[in-house]
């Protein structure tokens, strides 16, 4: 969408204001909170308005962004689902004021998530899918929470008078937004969560019981199709989740870990929900970006982080994404400006920068751990994969991949591009794809028998990603418009996603370059 000026946006916010309140009160059951909540909607849709790729999609796009704010106010304010409601007040209308109260304590009695279903589906009047794409969950739940939501809920809410929108409000805030972005790189931490969203309803009895087509299972569809992302849909197995600002990703055997571009973090189930993490971390505010500040390994539940607790004193903390259980490993340490980065989790090994060193340790037991050095390797970004080292050897003529167990050479591959040769380790550390000589696609390595396919045509090795298993996930066109595929890295047989996107994609598996990573 092109830019729109300041009178534009304030057209748009008086005509989507009164529908996006009601939504809101909804969801909230209370009127100032309503329209704080709106206001601020609003404001973070105008400083992320270039995301909007359609001006039919501006009311949907904010939407999506007031179901994810509120859903996190309902975690920051610890608030519950007998959160107490106001009686709606009386604005000359003859309604029932009992049954209006009634309403309104129904709806208190849902769940968040039962709550925003029924708010979006019935009320705003969305589809099943339109709602999972709007709160970040399948389709499967969507129907489930409304069928359980229905059960208790039998009540219809009538309209309540809107307030004027705060047009200048609104502006002043989004300009805010966008100032906070443009110096973010100049500010260590951030602590705002996306969540999926939670809200109250009015109700139709009304229910689609269309069946599901059959399909691969959820937990195997992850692991063979892996996640992808394109702006802020994230494709992870069968489903799409809705991610604002979605910038990186990182495996786990509980799901994708998805990093946003004001550095916050969600987690992804196989089943396609959105979970917050709320991680209170310190960022590398010197070369920010994805995979910056945590790390997660590809078979195991656990991601691992620098917590700040107080000022810049850091914590090495490892969480259990499976419970939110979380375990302090070692002591506390002066993290600094810069300092406070973890590199990698791999079994019960974490290596992370610990004030101004970096430092290797075994977090069940908080023992200290030796660093790995191997004679004529360089390290490069990222090279402490699973169970293994990536890096170059010390003429940048090689590719190197060594084992973390007893730091021999596993395998040598040519850098092909001194300068800029690229290549990636897939998170298991059982492959390596690296671009091949002349401009006819890349290569795929398997790490224990040196044993290679080439993957040919319009193909780049930076462009491709990988999945839990070991597949690569990419585009043939990264340019232009054309089909997500998935390869084999051990016959080069590739075939189609069905889904067809234009522009690069956000993978798992960043390559890196051989001249300075």
């Amino acid at each position: 969408m092109t830019a729109m000026t300041d009178e534009e946006f304030g057209e748009f916010v008086l005509a989507a204001w009164p529908g996006l309140y009601r939504t809101a009160y909804l969801m909230l059951g209370d009127h100032q909170l309503a329209e704080d909540l709106v206001q601020t909607s609003l404001a973070k849709t105008y400083a992320s308005w270039r995301k909007v790729k359609e001006p039919a999609a501006a009311t949907a796009y904010a939407r999506v962004v007031l179901a994810n704010t509120a859903a996190s106010w309902f975690r920051r304010r610890g608030w519950r689902n007998e959160h107490p409601t106001e009686v709606l007040p009386d604005v000359g209308v003859e309604h029932d004021p009992s049954t209006r109260t009634a309403v309104v304590d129904a709806l208190a009695t849902l769940a968040p998530r039962q709550r925003a279903v029924v708010v979006l589906r019935y009320y705003d009047d969305l589809s099943v899918r339109e709602v999972a794409h709007a709160l970040g969950i399948s389709e499967g739940t969507v129907k489930s929470q409304t069928s359980d939501a229905l059960g208790r809920l039998r009540e219809l809410l009538v309209d309540e008078e809107v307030p004027a929108a705060p047009v200048t409000e609104v502006l002043a805030g989004g300009r805010a937004i966008k100032r906070r972005r443009r110096t973010a790189v100049a500010v260590a931490g951030a602590v705002v969560a996306i969540v999926l969203a939670a809200g109250t309803l009015a109700v139709l009895d009304r229910a689609d019981d269309t069946p599901e087509p059959a399909r691969t299972p959820d937990e195997t569809a992850y692991l063979e199709l892996g996640a992808w992302a394109r702006g802020d849909e994230v494709h992870i197995g069968n489903h799409t989740a809705v991610v604002p600002g979605t910038a990186g990703l990182h495996y786990s055997s509980a799901g994708v870990v998805v990093e946003t571009d004001d550095h916050t973090f969600v987690l992804v189930t196989p089943a396609g929900d959105v979970q917050p993490l709320d991680l209170d971390l310190t960022s590398d505010t010197e070369f920010p970006g994805p995979g910056a500040t945590v790390a997660t390994d590809v078979t195991e539940p656990y991601l691992a982080y620098v917590r700040m607790t107080a000022d810049t004193t850091g914590q090495l903390t490892v969480r259990d994404l499976t419970t939110g259980d979380e375990t302090a490993v070692g002591e506390p340490f002066d993290a600094g400006d810069h300092f406070g980065t973890v590199y990698s989790l791999w079994d019960d090994q974490v290596y992370y920068i610990g004030g101004q060193e970096g430092r290797m340790v075994d977090w069940r037991t908080g023992t200290t751990l030796t660093y790995p050095e191997i004679d004529g390797f360089v390290f490069v970004r990222g090279g402490l994969g699973h169970g293994v080292t990536f890096g170059t050897d010390a003429d940048q003529q090689n590719w190197v991949v060594g084992s973390r167990a007893d730091d021999s050479t596993l395998l040598t591959v040519p850098i092909h591009d001194t300068f800029y040769g690229q290549a990636s380790l897939s998170p298991d550390g059982r492959y390596l794809a690296a671009a091949s000589e002349g401009d006819d696609g890349f290569d795929v390595y398997a790490v224990a028998s040196g044993e290679s396919v080439h993957l040919g045509g319009d193909r780049d090795v930076g462009d491709y990603g990988w999945t839990p298993d070991g597949h690569l996930v990419g585009k043939e066109y990264p340019t232009q418009r054309s089909e997500v595929e998935v390869c084999a890295p051990t016959t080069g047989t590739c075939r189609g996603t069905g889904t067809t996107v234009g522009g690069p994609l956000t993978v798992v598996g960043e390559a890196v370059a051989s001249n300075g990573f």
